[in-house]
């Protein structure tokens, strides 16, 4: 079909002036630091992208977080990061502490007394606390030590649990569970922030923690602390007492050596005592793990899912044909919507957890666990629930998911998801919401690029961090790994000003059938990049073939890294064309960004297109706003 609609501009070079190029040599749209820095803090950069490695891709992120609160915006920084950790919407807490220790450590004195203020929000557990320190040390460029005002802010998130509903007692908790994490202790933490309290409560947790110099004998300071504390009214009911009483208990688990006394002990004391306070050597007893299932956080429940199984507390009686108790809990527990949200489990979380747990095994190969196809399909139904529930639209949807090689590169710091996986995931979900859905898969090889990344950057190391906030002055060195594929050629067009073809008739783009009842599974093997014959991405060629056929969409969702470098035009460009020849005015194209670098394939001053964060938890809201008219 040819369309007399002026001279079509290739991706390859600039559509406007404004235009940048991006890590794979294509012209594509600057993002907005505010929808990078938002991108950030859902997606991370742990693992880089398929062309620029995380060390470049997390000091870029840097900058963009420092040029935002330059320029005045610091405390809607604070607000945003408060807001995506406490309702759940980013992928994993790293890029949010990182985040939160750049408003901290910078020089702007209103973002840091906010951002000091959001720390308890934000930290929510001892490892939060202790990995945002870490951060504060590699993040301050003048390499100082605590200051008053990092001391103070320390000081008070320990303060700020008497205001939490379980008080000091639900610190001791925290502080047993978590002890050390990121290089530092409580004790270390105490020494470093000065803290001093009046409060006997955590007073007396200070000092279990980091007694004072010249008590040789902790055991004695108890007793005599407790002889003081008795003659006061109202002990018994006090949170000294509780506190107290919580202390003794987990000394006593940590010397316990009898699975039947360290079981009974869990049930009795439920939810006192966790994973974290069994002794080591007890960790491989069925029957203690039959005690920790029944009041084990949801979280922590499918991160120990492995464990579990490979003690066979999972399996079913095949000679019965019937559920183990612990199944039956675990199911309960992973369909039930209200666990998931008091835990604030992030769909990301699921998604990781299935794939994990569907491999039988853990990445060292160390344990090994038979499969419950139940388990694995409340984990699916897990995920689907996260996000936030929509109504159909009743729109027509073209989903277009880019499968090719950059689309391996992992994401989040994670071995187990790749961009394509995650993809795959969420067109799934649009297919579960949506009545009339065509979805179609586009790939290529682009190249030898950089694949450094491929390896799992899950703990963030030293170097990169301080990588990061090289300061501004810092110029990024231009990645220079990525080539064009020298494999098929592009479609050959007539040189004709004015007018142009736009036929996809050597483009590849395979139809997926992907209906509502697929598992991930069949949907991920749908989209292999295996069953695409190797051509230069191009993130137009669904729209132009939709052009071509004649096919009518009210949607068009593109899945992508937004890393194009071939096409005989702009995606933008494309659907401004569509809306010309369908005579579909109001057709909507959305961009499902899967990486946190700085590249946008749709026009800002289009308001019928529009970026989202592919797993942020409210994205599919966002998709059905935007569908309807609503934003």
């Amino acid at each position: 079909m040819s369309i007399q609609e002026g001279e079509e501009v290739s991706i390859t070079l600039p559509l406007t002036p404004d235009q940048t190029r991006n890590n794979a040599e294509g012209y594509v749209n600057r993002t907005p630091d505010e929808t990078r820095f938002h991108r950030f803090l859902c997606l991370g950069s742990e693992s880089g992208t398929f062309f620029i490695d995380q060390k470049e891709l997390k000091r870029e992120n840097a900058k963009c977080i420092l040029r935002l609160i330059g320029q005045g915006n610091g405390r809607n920084v604070v607000d945003t990061i408060r807001e995506f950790s406490l309702q759940n919407r980013a992928c994993k807490v790293n890029p949010i502490l990182f985040a939160l220790a750049l408003c901290c450590r910078c020089d702007d004195l209103a973002t840091k007394e906010a951002a000091y203020k959001a720390l308890s929000d934000v930290c929510r557990i001892p490892t939060h606390l202790f990995q945002f320190i870490k951060y504060c040390q590699k993040v301050n460029p003048e390499n100082k030590g605590w200051g008053r005002a990092h001391r103070k802010g320390v000081s008070m998130w320990y303060h700020n649990y008497k205001n939490k509903i379980d008080g000091i007692p639900l610190l001791a908790y925290h502080m047993t569970k978590y002890k050390s994490r990121f290089g530092f202790t409580h004790k270390d933490v105490f020494r470093l922030c000065h803290i001093k309290t009046s409060y006997d409560a955590l007073g007396y947790l200070v000092n279990y923690f980091c007694p004072k110099e010249g008590q040789r004998d902790r055991e004695n300071n108890w007793q005599s602390r407790l002889e003081l504390a008795r003659r006061e009214e109202g002990f018994e009911q006090s949170e000294l007492r509780k506190v107290i009483d919580r202390l003794q208990l987990y000394d006593d688990a940590k010397n316990c050596n009898d699975e039947e006394i360290m079981s009974d002990m869990i049930l009795r004391y439920n939810p006192d005592l966790a994973r974290e306070h069994v002794p080591s050597m007890l960790l491989n007893s069925a029957e203690v793990w039959k005690a920790l299932i029944r009041h084990m956080p949801t979280t922590a429940l499918i991160r120990n899912l492995g464990k579990i199984s490979s003690l066979g507390l999972l399996e079913s009686n095949t000679s019965t044909n019937t559920k183990s108790f612990e199944e039956v809990l675990v199911v309960d527990k992973l369909k039930s919507a209200q666990l998931r949200k008091s835990a604030r489990i992030h769909p990301f979380t699921l998604l990781v957890a299935l794939k994990a747990y569907s491999k039988g095994q853990c990445e060292s190969g160390r344990l090994n666990w038979q499969v419950n196809p139940n388990i694995s399909n409340a984990l699916q139904e897990a995920f689907y629930l996260s996000f936030d529930y929509v109504a159909t639209t009743g729109k027509r949807y073209l989903l277009a998911i880019d499968v090719s090689d950059s689309m391996n590169a992992h994401v989040m710091g994670t071995p187990i998801i790749t961009a394509r996986d995650a993809a795959a995931a969420m067109a799934m979900l649009t297919v579960r919401t949506e009545q009339n859905c065509d979805v179609v898969a586009f790939s290529g090889n682009r190249g030898n690029a950089n694949t450094t990344n491929n390896e799992d950057q899950a703990s963030v190391s030293d170097e990169n961090v301080v990588a990061a906030m090289e300061m501004v002055t810092v110029r990024a060195e231009q990645d220079s790994d990525a080539v064009d594929y020298p494999g098929n050629p592009l479609p050959q067009h007539a040189n004709v000003p004015n007018h142009r073809d736009l036929s996809t008739e050597n483009t590849t783009l395979i139809p997926i059938p992907i209906s509502p009842q697929d598992d991930l599974d069949e949907v991920l093997k749908k989209c292999s990049p295996s069953r695409l014959p190797p051509v230069t991405a191009d993130c137009a060629a669904p729209l132009l073939d939709a052009i071509e056929k004649k096919k009518k969409y009210d949607v068009f969702v593109v899945y992508t890294d937004s890393e194009p470098n071939a096409g005989v035009i702009h995606l933008s460009e494309a659907i401004k064309r569509y809306r010309t020849v369908t005579g579909i005015t109001d057709a909507r194209l959305i961009v499902c960004q899967l990486a946190s670098n700085g590249f946008s394939l749709t026009d800002p001053d289009d308001p019928l297109m529009m970026d989202i964060v592919g797993f942020d938890s409210g994205a599919l809201a966002a998709m059905h706003q935007f569908v309807t008219g609503n934003i």
